[in-house]
Order: structure tokens, then sequence, then C-alpha cells
């Protein structure tokens, strides 16, 4: 289930050392006893432009 998830931070990180990744919200029980990230992942870096994103409920 979170595999995907990590699977796609490992590849970013070998693209840009300058990315910072958050999980939104943190990550769920089984993710944590996994150890794979599950849910919604955040993605910042300082060469790239600031996101145009609405989040529900805000």
């Amino acid at each position: 289930m979170g595999r995907p998830n990590a699977d796609a931070v490992e590849l970013t990180r070998k693209h840009c050392r300058k990315g910072r990744f958050e999980l939104i919200g943190g990550n769920s029980m089984l993710g944590n006893v996994l150890r794979v990230p599950m849910g919604p992942i955040g993605l910042w870096c300082e060469h790239a432009a600031t996101p145009h994103i609405k989040v529900r409920g805000r």
C-alpha cells in the first residue's frame, strides 16, 4: 500500500537533493508498523515555483 509512496520519495531524492518531503497529516498506524509512508505526501523544493493548491474545507 505505501510502497509506491516510498518508491516515489526514493526516485525524487535521486533527482533532487534539495527536495523536502513531509507526510500531510502524519503517517497512519499501519504505515508506522510497516515503516512505509501512507497517505498524502507534500514535496517542497527551494527551486520550485509556489504551488497553487486549494485545500478542501479550509
